[in-house]
């Protein structure tokens, strides 16, 4: 990346469904499921020197914990799609949270959240570009 480049979150936004844990599987339900936290995200002004700076950044804003794995995918187009178990008010799932819900005693969800970043150029406009035509 150049000097006077930074990678900015453009959107984001989160896909959550209810998780089913029957026979030592994780099965989706149908039914329960909503998509949220379309936000105006705070880019630094400079931007993010990396992505995973960025995708730090993201976990930070939506009280989730860092961690790489969580992260599953990215597409060509720059969208990054993390997972992250979570409970009914989508505040990240304790270990203790999954072990109740893996012995059938509690409900938790699948947060998918999807971060589209994207390279910027930070400098002034040149004189061209500034004049209103």
């Amino acid at each position: 990346m150049k000097d006077d480049e930074g990678i900015f979150v453009m959107r984001f936004n989160a896909e959550t469904v209810e998780e089913t844990y029957l026979d030592g599987e994780m099965l989706h339900s149908s039914g329960t499921s909503w998509n949220d936290r379309d936000t105006s995200f705070k880019n630094p002004g400079e931007g993010f020197a990396s992505a995973t700076d960025a995708l730090k950044a993201v976990c930070e804003a939506n009280g989730y914990d860092w961690n790489p794995e969580s992260w599953i995918s990215v597409d060509d187009s720059g969208i990054y799609t993390g997972y992250f178990m979570v409970r009914y008010d989508n505040s990240e799932a304790s270990k203790e949270d999954i072990s109740e819900w893996r012995e059938g005693n509690a409900r938790l969800w699948a947060c998918y959240i999807h971060v589209v970043l994207q390279v910027r150029t930070n400098r002034p406009l040149t004189e061209e570009e500034a004049k209103i035509k």
